[in-house]
């Protein structure tokens, strides 16, 4: 057993609470904390994704998507008849 056993309740160590800060979640890069969202689409949807946040050099799809929505990547929409 260790020194600090029976010290502390279930998750109240020290330790443990510093490991919970420290994995918090991703830093705000924009002001503001991401959350998850969920999206469907065809394998060939998301390789192209993948490679256009290559291309814009975004560390992934969900990079692009922030970008995108944010306007500072911008989506030049090409009709044809």
């Amino acid at each position: 057993m260790t020194e600090t056993a029976g010290k502390y309740k279930l998750g109240e160590h020290p330790n443990s609470l510093r490991n919970l800060a420290l994995s918090s979640g991703r830093k705000a890069e924009y002001g503001q904390k991401k959350k998850n969202r969920t999206t469907s689409l065809t394998d060939e949807a998301w390789d192209s994704l993948k490679q256009l946040a290559d291309e814009h050099n975004c560390s992934g799809v969900s990079d692009l998507f922030e970008k995108v929505g944010r306007g500072m990547i911008t989506l030049n929409s090409e009709t044809s008849s």
